[in-house]
């Protein structure tokens, strides 16, 4: 089978979205049922971590199965059609991690708990990828980043943006934590010392 082929069985891609001269750095193991049993490693420019026909994990050396939850699909979906949108890839980068980041503080260890009992895993990443894609959606976003950073040079008025952000149902606590690293993110990009 082609690696075209591998690709348009990885959760029922279109052929049509498929760039066979792919991002090296995105390179992930295949799901093993679409691949029937073998071990394969793919460069999918298009996809997040999920396959969406058979609920595995796939990331980095990790293959896990869980139990295919609406809100974990929806992220992977969600994450692939930004990145066919020509949105920046930014899995298994600095970003991406602080998106992880931002997913934990978002969510109480009750939430965490329960997405846990309903996935079937024990897995922290899969746990936290629906609001982690969320964050990845919006730390690459251009004038997210352009507004925290360059086109406020006094950082009250970076802080200011960064307050206004809405966090639906995030506790007041995880509100505040997440308030606090993009204020430290902001910072960075700025060059600028909290």
């Amino acid at each position: 089978m082609t690696y075209v082929r591998y690709l348009e069985f990885l959760g029922d891609l279109d052929g049509r979205v498929i760039d066979t001269v792919a991002n090296a750095a995105i390179e992930r193991p295949m799901c093993p049922r679409c691949s029937g049993g073998e071990q394969v490693r793919v460069r999918d420019p298009l996809s997040g971590y999920v396959c969406t026909k058979h609920a595995y994990w796939l990331r980095d050396t990790e293959v896990t199965k869980f139990q295919p939850l609406p809100e974990v699909i929806g992220a992977e979906l969600h994450l692939r059609s930004l990145l066919a949108d020509g949105r920046e890839n930014i899995l298994d980068t600095t970003k991406y991690r602080l998106a992880e980041q931002l997913a934990l503080v978002s969510l109480t260890e009750e939430q965490l708990a329960t997405r846990a009992e309903q996935l079937n895993t024990g897995s922290l990443p899969i746990c936290l990828y629906p609001e982690t894609v969320e964050f990845v959606d919006l730390l690459s976003l251009e004038q997210f980043l352009r507004a925290i950073s360059v086109d406020h040079s006094v950082k009250s008025k970076r802080y200011h943006v960064i307050e206004s952000l809405k966090f639906p149902g995030v506790s007041a606590l995880g509100r505040a934590q997440l308030i606090g690293r993009l204020k430290t993110l902001s910072d960075n990009l700025h060059h600028e010392s909290p």
